[in-house]
């Protein structure tokens, strides 16, 4: 997609909208971004509609005239299993980051090695919205109830290929997923060992190695999907 045009989050807009009224937060969008009268944005709704559209202002509202449309199709299941951290910052990173990323799914763990915190989803949509007006993605990620890792390996499509990181696991470029992809993080702690015997009692599941430093949950999220998006064909 074309980066200088700015991006704007509307999850009124749809294939076939033509008016859009600007809600509040849109309003705020265009002021911070000293977006004129007659200027064009790219409008997302994070379902797969992507509009461009002439920014209008009449009186003290705000019109958002879409010029074209275009869907863009979902990209194939990638998803993001993560041990819900104690720091609200470090958590809500690895959300905004994971949505850069174009992940498609968000799955909350509560594991044996943290006791669960409250889990506010009003928070995390509202990161994610931002994160998909940064990058542009087409597609706002779902996110899950907090399960655990038992679960969640019942709840995964059998086909799924299941990316663990691991200090002794294999290469990323040697792995070929021709479905969709779970990679699995656990919390500050690590996944207790009865998580990780399930984890490799599951044939889906495939042990990657991302560096020689012991990092942190949040960073070993995003360098575990950067690393596999990093060797996917361009979507």
């Amino acid at each position: 997609m074309n980066n200088i045009m700015n991006h704007v989050f509307c999850h009124t807009l749809t294939a076939t909208s033509d008016a859009i009224p600007a809600t509040d937060a849109v309003r705020r969008h265009l002021d911070a971004m000293r977006i004129r009268d007659g200027e064009q944005v790219r409008v997302f709704n994070g379902r797969g509609v992507v509009s461009v559209a002439m920014v209008e202002r009449q009186g003290g509202s705000v019109v958002l005239r879409a010029m074209s449309h275009t869907v863009v199709p979902m990209p194939p299941p990638l998803r993001l299993a993560f041990g819900v951290l104690d720091h609200r910052d470090r958590l809500e990173f690895a959300i905004e980051k994971a949505t850069e990323l174009g992940v498609t799914h968000l799955f909350p763990l509560s594991s044996d090695h943290v006791q669960f915190r409250k889990w506010s989803d009003e928070r995390a949509q509202a990161k994610m919205v931002a994160a998909l007006t940064q990058s542009g993605q087409a597609w706002l990620p779902q996110i899950a109830q907090p399960s655990t890792v038992d679960a969640l390996l019942n709840t995964l499509p059998s086909e799924d290929t299941i990316i663990l990181g691991s200090d002794t696991g294999g290469a990323v470029h040697d792995v070929q997923s021709t479905s969709g992809t779970t990679v699995c993080v656990g919390p500050e702690g690590g996944f207790s060992q009865r998580e990780l015997d399930l984890f490799t009692a599951d044939r889906r599941t495939i042990q990657i190695a991302i560096g020689r430093s012991r990092l942190r949950a949040e960073t070993a999220a995003v360098a575990l999907l950067a690393a596999w998006v990093g060797v996917q064909p361009l979507r």
